[in-house]
């Protein structure tokens, strides 16, 4: 045999046991999820065989959903397919804000948060960025309980956590290249983003806190530029003074000179006229 023969051969059985196992893990994955939508009572969708299935509907009074997205790197030339599950929170936030790991956090810079702030302090995982529009509100809201909840997420393997929140978008996500194709693995994942939905819902008093500490940071923030605006008219002001200081002295000279000017033309009309009433015989 020859060796290009045989490296063919090994490039073959290399492609056709991917091929096969690949199959094999779509196959798990419909069986499990099937199962899994069935004991929830979630709507189960089959794509075709070779896609990945997808299923939505409500656990525990939060609306989930589990599927397949890509995510395309930025130059296009690379892309991954990973599993997402997402967590609606039915509460309204006051203010927007984002909390993300991994490629998720490029998708959140595009989103238009006014800051982006550094938690270093909360003991967040460093793998994640915070962003929001109210930076005192947003560290008010994360609490302990929710660092740790996020903190918990974020370790997970290789896997994306984002927290976002926007008007009445208010979603828990995770998106990890696993196919969740065990059914322990899955029941596990969905426990526990379930379990921090819990912990980063918000109750009616802490609702009427962020409120008040979103109007606080306002009231707080108009007193800001109302200083500084008067500083700035106050610093106008005594420009404007010295000039009108150095035209009322310039004034001041011009009409001097006017009366010195005046003052000698009088001396001299004086001096002319005794010099024409002069006789005759004395100017000789």
């Amino acid at each position: 045999m020859s060796f290009w023969f045989l490296l063919w051969l090994f490039l073959s059985l290399t492609l056709f046991y991917f091929f096969g196992w690949t199959l094999v893990i779509l196959f798990k994955q419909q069986r499990t999820w099937a199962a899994f939508a069935k004991k929830h009572g979630l709507r189960f969708v089959q794509n075709t065989f070779f896609e990945t299935p997808r299923l939505d509907g409500v656990i525990r009074g939060y609306t989930v959903a589990l599927f397949s997205a890509e995510h395309t790197k930025e130059d296009q030339r690379r892309s991954r397919k990973l599993t997402v599950f997402e967590v609606q929170i039915p509460s309204e936030m006051p203010f927007g804000g984002a909390v993300a790991s991994g490629d998720m956090i490029d998708v959140m810079r595009t989103v238009g948060f006014n800051a982006q702030i550094d938690l270093k302090e909360y003991k967040l995982n460093p793998s994640c960025s915070v962003f929001t529009d109210q930076p005192h509100a947003m560290r008010h809201y994360l609490t302990p309980e929710r660092i740790k909840a996020l903190n918990a997420i974020s370790r997970l393997s290789n896997a994306w956590v984002t927290l976002a929140f926007r008007n009445e978008i208010f979603v828990l996500r995770l998106d990890t290249p696993h196919a969740l194709e065990v059914p322990k693995k899955l029941s596990d994942l969905v426990s526990l983003l379930i379990r921090s939905a819990s912990v980063f819902d918000l109750k009616d008093a802490e609702l009427m806190e962020l409120k008040a500490k979103i109007a606080a940071d306002a009231i707080e923030g108009r007193k800001q530029r109302d200083q500084a605006s008067l500083s700035e008219s106050q610093s106008g002001n005594g420009v404007a003074d010295i000039v009108l200081e150095l035209e009322d002295d310039e004034a001041g000279d011009l009409n001097d000179r006017s009366d010195n000017d005046a003052e000698e033309s009088d001396i001299d009309q004086v001096e002319t006229k005794e010099v024409l009433e002069q006789d005759p015989e004395e100017k000789a």
